[in-house]
């Protein structure tokens, strides 16, 4: 089942091979295998605790990777720490947006602008982001949905090539989700690649080519997003008939 998804010709931005994360004798990660290409928008998807987050976390090291191997670009990235994986090219947002709270929004823009790979106009992100009208307000007055697209604007700043999007739309308003499918779809037009963690399956229908699906720490699933609805074992996995607690 997991060669239906899109042929790939050359070269995978991403590459990840036999992963496998572990927290004691718990695998969280059960040798996780994909590619991802430049410029593709891809979706991962599965139950709350079925892996997604920390395969994020594993690319990005946050966690180390017990067995497998990460390749960005052609070049292998296995084990290496947070700030190298950015410097080389991958960033991501947070499911709880992480800014720095003492300082405006402008500021904390800035910041990420400071560290990135290439040059980046701090005010074209912060209009990309609809976020010049509160550019100089401190993080403590934003609404949740503007902290998260700080967060977004934080990890734009760093120029990546490949962006984790960590349920950015969970708790927006129908506008709000409408005007970040947009802004999302204009990133991969643009040729960024994404990688798309959501439960949202209208929301990810506007964004995404294909997805991937996890439960337990491994995909079933590649593929479209509409065969991946119709397939039987992604019905049992989100219906709760599989094995799980997986964080």
């Amino acid at each position: 089942m997991i060669d239906q998804g899109v042929e790939r010709v050359g070269e995978p931005l991403l590459a990840v091979q036999g992963l496998v994360t572990r927290f004691g004798k718990f695998r969280a990660l059960d040798g996780v295998s994909l590619t991802i290409g430049e410029g593709e928008s891809v979706g991962l998807v599965g139950p709350n605790g079925s892996g997604k987050t920390t395969l994020v976390n594993t690319v990005c090291g946050l966690y180390p990777a017990s067995e497998g191997s990460i390749s960005f670009a052609g070049v292998e990235i296995t084990g290496k720490r947070p700030d190298r994986v950015a410097a080389a090219g991958i960033n991501r947002t947070f499911q709880i947006p992480k800014p720095f709270f003492s300082l405006s929004v402008r500021e904390n823009v800035e910041v990420a602008a400071h560290h990135a790979r290439q040059p980046h106009r701090v005010e074209e992100v912060l209009e990309r982001t609809a976020l010049l009208a509160v550019a100089n307000h401190t993080v403590d007055t934003l609404t949740a949905a503007q902290q998260k697209r700080l967060d977004l604007a934080r990890a734009l700043a760093m120029s990546p090539r490949l962006l984790f999007i960590d349920e950015l739309a969970a708790g927006l308003s129908p506008n709000e989700l409408q005007e970040v499918a947009v802004m999302l779809r204009s990133l991969v037009d643009e040729g960024m690649a994404l990688v798309v963690v959501e439960h949202l399956m209208g929301f990810l229908e506007q964004v995404v080519h294909e997805v991937f699906v996890l439960t337990a720490g491994r995909i079933v699933f590649q593929g479209e997003l509409r065969d991946a609805l119709a397939d039987d074992t992604v019905q049992e996995v989100f219906l709760g008939r599989t094995d799980s607690a997986h964080s």
